[in-house]
């Protein structure tokens, strides 16, 4: 490619070449494509297999919380063993992040997922029928490694069959799919998993994965992909699946844009200079995010049974609860005496659920600040009042009801900011490096959680102040990171390779 004044945008490099097959023929670049295609029911159908895919990687992934009481009366598991089989999936997760983070890069969406979704069900299946607590360990940290390559290859496939105008979309359905993936296993746990048991709801929990696995077989590899990977036919065959399934006429009179070949997937081009402070920023954004989230996910139920006696714990309204005990063996030393191993009640559940409900509508307000207002200014005010929620927590004697409305907005602003942030990433990274970058980014943010989900557990039996401390730290960091962003990515079209800023040449 000729040298550029100034760096440009892929859609931007549409030129006019002689074609080897038909001189007259134009080659035009994907957004193009893209633009002439639409929205229609490829995109529907497409996006409706990712993200149910999506929900069902966190009722994987949260699996364990919500059995773990019932796992730890059959197998009279020590405190270090028990928190050892929750955090598992979440230290698999973060870890998967920087092992598996370039195989979508390098071996194309679709077929990553296929075999990830594939090995995930059948570790799932294997926890089912686990004969000792070794085995479930094992299935869950090969779940957790399969939830982190699927999460990542979601995201980016979801926005590389649209054009850029429509990937805020794609973004935040697949955050308001996870909230419902934990909403409707909250329902199903509340309704099956003191009837039908652990094993059994745990084989439950692998058909949601079933679903989109199937469909796999039925779409098209992304297009984006394929251009990047020196594969015209392929991609052209994949957009005219997505033309005929959207009704719409496909341009034959146009060559697409492909390259040959390009390097893919590779971990060093994040440090270039045109994005090696985004890295960072991003990386501190999620990470603190994140670990806030985590510690959410695993001490809602904890700080939700406090009463307003100023810390003594409700024990029978958790709805999965960390402080059951078998053989006068008690795992919470502020539980009096030995406490049975409960069932939570449809309270404990609705409590529960209306913390978690928070996300569809922190989601909604992600996609709106975000496509219509702005990413970078946004961000930071959100962030803003997401610290100052997190810090409320910290104050003492607060009613059920304050800590419930509290933990909502919590929840409410966590949320709208993730959403932001996959709207960033998004922007920044070129398809080449997509899924690396966000990989590479989201193993420090996954380890920050997984720490969460573990250290603040234990400080929270201790001293709950101390917990929420970490917490409001953690968000504090969130902030700071968005106050260092120096550049609003709103409106920005999706780069296919990346075009260096010191050389002006293509990669």
């Amino acid at each position: 490619m000729k040298e550029q004044n100034e760096t440009k945008a892929f859609s931007d490099l549409v030129r006019l070449d002689l074609s080897k097959e038909n001189p007259a023929t134009p080659t035009v670049p994907l957004e193009r494509y893209y633009d002439e295609l639409g929205f229609g029911w490829a995109q529907i159908i497409i996006w409706t297999a990712l993200f149910i895919s999506c929900g069902a990687d966190l009722v994987q992934l949260l699996l364990t919380s919500l059995t773990i009481t019932q796992i730890q009366c059959d197998w009279n598991l020590d405190s270090v063993f028990e928190t050892l089989l929750t955090s598992s999936s979440f230290i698999a997760f973060a870890l998967g992040g920087i092992l598996f983070g370039s195989a979508p890069d390098k071996y194309g969406r679709k077929r990553v997922l296929i075999i990830s979704l594939s090995t995930m069900i059948l570790a799932g299946l294997v926890t089912a029928v686990s004969p000792n607590k070794y085995i479930y360990l094992i299935s869950r940290v090969i779940v957790g490694f399969c939830i982190s390559s699927n999460i990542t290859t979601e995201f980016v496939y979801i926005g590389e069959v649209v054009g850029s105008r429509f990937r805020e979309f794609g973004a935040t359905g697949l955050n308001v799919f996870w909230t419902l993936g934990v909403l409707l296993q909250g329902i199903f746990a509340w309704a099956l998993l003191s009837t039908i048991g652990w094993r059994w709801f745990s084989a439950l929990m692998c058909v949601p994965a079933m679903i989109p696995l199937a469909g796999l077989f039925l779409i098209p590899e992304s297009p984006r992909y394929l251009v990047v990977s020196g594969e015209r036919r392929a991609a052209e065959a994949a957009l005219k699946w997505l033309f005929e399934m959207n009704g719409v006429e496909y341009p034959s009179e146009w060559s697409l844009e492909t390259f040959q070949n390009q390097a893919r997937g590779r971990l060093s081009d994040l440090f270039i200079p045109q994005f090696r402070r985004d890295t960072l920023i991003i990386t501190i954004i999620y990470s603190g995010l994140l670990y806030v989230v985590y510690a959410i996910d695993d001490m809602a139920p904890l700080i939700l049974s406090e009463t307003t006696s100023c810390g003594s714990l409700n024990t029978e309204s958790t709805p999965y609860s960390y402080t059951a005990v078998t053989d006068n063996y008690t795992l919470t030393p502020t539980a009096a005496g030995d406490i049975e191993c409960v069932v939570a009640d449809a309270s404990s559940y609705l409590e529960y659920n209306m913390v978690f409900s928070a996300e569809i509508p922190g989601a909604l307000l992600g996609l709106a600040v975000g496509k219509y207002i702005g990413r970078k200014n946004p961000i930071r005010v959100i962030l803003g009042i997401h610290f100052l929620c997190v810090a409320l927590l910290m104050i003492n004697c607060l009613s059920t009801t304050a800590t419930t409305v509290i933990l909502y907005f919590v929840r409410l602003t966590e949320f709208a900011g993730v959403v932001l942030w996959w709207f960033i990433a998004g922007d920044i990274y070129p398809t080449v490096i997509s899924s690396t970058a966000i990989n590479f980014t989201y193993f420090f943010s996954k380890l920050a959680g997984s720490l969460s989900s573990f250290f603040t557990y234990y400080l929270y039996l201790y001293d709950p102040k101390l917990a929420m401390a970490t917490m409001a730290l953690a968000a504090l960091l969130s902030l700071t990171g968005a106050l260092a962003l120096n550049k609003e990515t709103r409106g920005t079209e999706t780069q296919a390779v990346i075009i260096r800023d010191d050389k002006k040449e293509n990669m």
